[in-house]
């Protein structure tokens, strides 16, 4: 999981959970983990219009 976030620091949640090959519910909460322990900062809500 951090490995996908360090190659991509701009990925959304569905991107990260895909890369990984896990649902993107089980990426929220990990995501959600790492950030209460300091391994990472995220972003919440940036809104992106493709």
């Amino acid at each position: 999981m951090i490995a996908a976030v360090a190659q991509n620091a701009d990925a959304t949640v569905q991107n990260i959970s895909e890369v990984v090959g896990i649902s993107t519910r089980s990426a929220v909460k990990i995501l959600n983990d790492l950030e209460r322990s300091s391994y990472l900062e995220r972003e919440h809500g940036a809104q992106r219009n493709h």
